[in-house]
């Protein structure tokens, strides 16, 4: 059965109901919910439990569900044996002020392009403390953060959404080195890592939400916001009384986390194992906690980021109930078989970053739109590599300004930074970046 714009009602009811009551996650399960009566009518009850039931079969939840327990553990073992504390503690002596701080945030970004989750919650959570020593609100660290995940995920070839990305254009008879071409041509991203350095360096003032926050700041108020009805879906505070350790008690875990990522082919789960082994050797050998205590830490992190998991959850079983309801190919398909060639560059662009932005679904997405645009370019005579780059961009785009995409829940579990803020904050930069990529994709639909 075809839903038309009837598939589009549980995104009004999320979108309307999140700007009304500031609730994401409510909101995310009445826009489920609302998905489930359509698809099923009488027997939506059923119906909804069945979409849990495939939800939580879902290999990318359980995939999520894994990173987020091992991040909490982690993070609060860095801050309980003191490693926190040290590598904050050398940072500051080479990293102070109001422009060093972010330009080193804008390295590390750079940096962990292995993957969007390991970026957000490494950069926030290893930086967060000494944006707050230099008067830097946690608004603009999070905006960064964002921006820069989703970008360096689609630049660099080598990361885990391009190497996903790849194995979805070779069903279309590209490979690497198509994926490769296309890099120069992936407006958004490149366009997004530019703007968060000037804006680092003060080449692009602060404007909006984020001129605000650095008003707040300088007046002698918190780095981090406290904003009445709305808030961040963790907290997760910074131990007090604990002895700084050495730096390395962080550095070398987190190389082993991007080492045993790139080793286990991409996969960050082998990471986190890694990672928290390392922990285990190194904090133990020093004597910085007994067993009993780094189990205990351990699962004390993992527990608070239970509310996270059950906003997860609820933003993965929308986008189930969308693929259902036919909403992706009711948004990307029936525009986009319409457009000339000259026009599919930019049509593609704005039809994915349209359908990623109202769904999250920067996974779905590729799957949906690849078969879509790259048989329509092949047809039309359009340079492939090209709507390859567009349709990376608008995952990118989508990706980091959809207020309950992973990419955002991922930052603000590490900036303490609310959704809806984190957008508020953002839309002064990424929007225009998203209007100048379009822009771009017109020309290069002429030219190309």
């Amino acid at each position: 059965m075809e839903y038309g714009f009837i598939s589009c009602l549980p995104i009004i009811v999320l979108m309307v109901g999140a700007m009304l009551t500031k609730r994401i996650t409510e909101m995310l399960a009445l826009a489920a919910f609302t998905g489930a009566i359509l698809l099923y009518k009488g027997d939506f009850i059923r119906g909804f439990v069945e979409v849990l039931y495939e939800t939580f079969s879902s290999w990318s939840l359980q995939f999520v569900f894994i990173i987020l327990f091992s991040f909490g553990g982690l993070i609060k073992l860095f801050q309980t044996s003191g490693a926190i504390s040290g590598f904050g503690n050398i940072l500051n002596k080479y990293a102070s002020g109001p422009k060093k701080p972010l330009v080193l945030a804008w390295i590390l970004g750079i940096l962990m392009f292995v993957d969007d989750f390991l970026n957000t919650l490494t950069v926030c959570f290893s930086l967060r403390e000494l944006t707050d020593r230099n008067g830097i609100p946690r608004e603009h660290l999070s905006m960064q953060a964002a921006i820069l995940a989703a970008s360096m995920a689609s630049l660099v070839p080598f990361s885990s959404w391009a190497g996903f990305h790849i194995g979805l254009i070779s069903d279309e008879g590209l490979a690497f080195m198509d994926y490769a071409k296309a890099i120069p041509f992936m407006f958004f991203p490149i366009i997004g890592v530019i703007c968060c350095l000037l804006v680092d360096v003060n080449i692009i003032k602060k404007h909006g939400a984020l001129k605000a926050a650095y008003d707040r700041v300088a007046q002698g108020g918190s780095p981090i916001p406290h904003d009445e009805g709305e808030s961040a879906m963790l907290q997760m505070d910074m131990e007090e009384d604990v002895a700084p350790s050495s730096a390395w008690n962080v550095i070398v875990p987190l190389v082993a986390m991007v080492t045993g990522t790139f080793i286990f082919d991409f996969d960050l789960t082998y990471g986190c194992i890694i990672s928290i082994i390392v922990q285990m050797v190194m904090y133990m050998a020093q004597r910085l906690m007994s067993p009993k205590k780094f189990v205990d830490d351990f699962l004390d992190g993992a527990k608070s980021m239970f509310p996270l998991m059950v906003l997860v959850t609820f933003a993965f079983t929308l986008s189930n109930v969308n693929g259902k309801l036919g909403f992706f190919e009711y948004m990307i398909a029936k525009i986009g078989a319409v457009v000339p060639g000259t026009l599919l560059p930019a049509m593609a662009f704005l039809l994915v970053a349209l359908a990623t932005f109202a769904t999250a679904g920067y996974w779905s997405m590729q799957v949906i739109s690849v078969p879509i645009f790259l048989p329509l370019a092949a047809a039309l005579g359009v340079n492939p590599s090209i709507i390859v780059a567009a349709i990376m961009s608008g995952v990118s785009f989508g990706c980091c300004y959809c207020f309950y995409s992973d990419n955002i829940i991922m930052t603000a579990a590490g900036s303490e930074v609310s959704n809806l803020r984190q957008i508020k904050t953002s839309t002064t930069y990424v929007v225009p970046c998203a209007v100048l990529s379009f822009i771009c994709y017109l020309i290069a639909g002429f030219i190309f």
